[in-house]
């Protein structure tokens, strides 16, 4: 499951798998595609479709698509292939998307990059997202929840802040 920020265009891919052998996957099929929003009843949906081999196909999601909070179903069929299902979660906002609210809002008013100390004084919540065997890091991640766009070593002050390179 993912978590998709509501009406924001997002790219999904799902596998398509050979009916007859149920492992194999299948490329240059049709898909069909419906979707439920929130437990509504399934609708036909016509996201951009692109086939990109071995089975792999990218679902261009519309604000149109990710417009309704809580479950997004997706429910995949094309001849030849076994039916797909994907749940989705549509959220008000992205973990990690206050703080980077507030990084971006402290680069503005200091002129440039924060310093660890400007950032943590200004944020209202951190989380500790990560324990190494040598101490701890703190981590800020992008809008899609899995790229580090900043890492604080916080057990070494004076190590330089990393703010493009995820640890």
């Amino acid at each position: 499951m993912a978590l998709l920020k509501q009406s924001t265009a997002r790219n999904r891919m799902i596998f398509m798998v050979d009916e007859t052998d149920h492992v194999s996957g299948l490329a240059g099929l049709t898909l069909t595609i419906t979707a439920s929003k929130n437990g509504a009843a399934f609708g036909s949906i016509s996201p951009t479709v692109t086939d990109r081999g071995d089975g792999w196909y990218n679902l261009a999601l519309t604000t149109s698509h990710t417009d309704t909070l809580g479950d997004l179903a997706l429910h995949i069929t094309s001849t030849g292939a076994d039916p797909t299902d994907a749940l989705d979660e549509v959220v008000v906002d992205l973990p990690g998307a206050e703080f980077a609210t507030v990084i971006a809002d402290s680069v503005a008013s200091v002129g440039s990059r924060p310093t660890i100390a400007q950032a943590l004084l200004m944020l209202t919540r951190f989380e500790l997202t990560r324990r190494r065997v040598s101490g701890s890091v703190m981590s800020a991640y992008k809008e899609d929840g899995l790229t580090a766009s900043m890492t604080f070593d916080l057990d070494d002050p004076s190590a330089p802040t990393d703010y493009d390179r995820a640890t």
